[in-house]
């Protein structure tokens, strides 16, 4: 009888036991802020900043357009943190060097795209860091009838994200 007593109680002891038995659960909220997709235009350690559109390369210590010559590289990067991916589109259209002397505007020589990279056209969704969307260089042949002078070659890089 003792023994089915201490059974009896053990089963009782089990029940309410599990009766008062209580579950407590905690759910903890964080957040990653949004960092909206930014390109920006580097060349060579720099990222390239100005104020009016336009970026001088190389304006204190020009190249000699007699010989044949190149760029460093130039990188279109893309930095951000965004819940979705993004598509990009890429143009890169180099201009012959120019110059105008004595009100006559005289042709150097064409500048040639050379791509290190083909430009990436789509990113994933998520944390991106200076990922390179195109990486590019230009070349040129010298041109000894060239007269004296300034040239400039206006290169436009334009880049859209949908």
């Amino acid at each position: 009888m003792k023994r089915k007593s201490m059974l009896t109680l053990l089963v009782l002891l089990l029940l309410t036991g599990s009766l008062f038995a209580s579950k407590s659960q905690a759910r903890l909220h964080a957040v990653v802020d949004t960092r909206a997709y930014a390109i920006s235009v580097e060349y060579g350690e720099k990222a390239l900043v100005t104020e009016n559109g336009v970026y001088d390369i190389n304006k204190e210590t020009p190249w000699n357009l007699l010989e044949d010559g190149k760029t460093d590289i130039f990188y279109l990067t893309v930095s951000g943190n965004e819940a979705k991916g993004q598509d990009f589109e890429v143009d890169i259209a180099p201009e012959a060097f120019k110059a105008t002397i004595n009100n006559e505007v005289y042709e150097g020589p064409e500048v040639k795209l050379i791509e290190e990279q083909k430009p990436i056209t789509s990113i994933t969704a998520g944390v991106h860091n200076d990922s390179t969307l195109a990486a590019f260089h230009f070349e040129w042949s010298g041109d000894t009838r060239l007269p004296s002078g300034d040239y400039t070659s206006d290169i436009k890089v334009t880049y859209s994200a949908s």
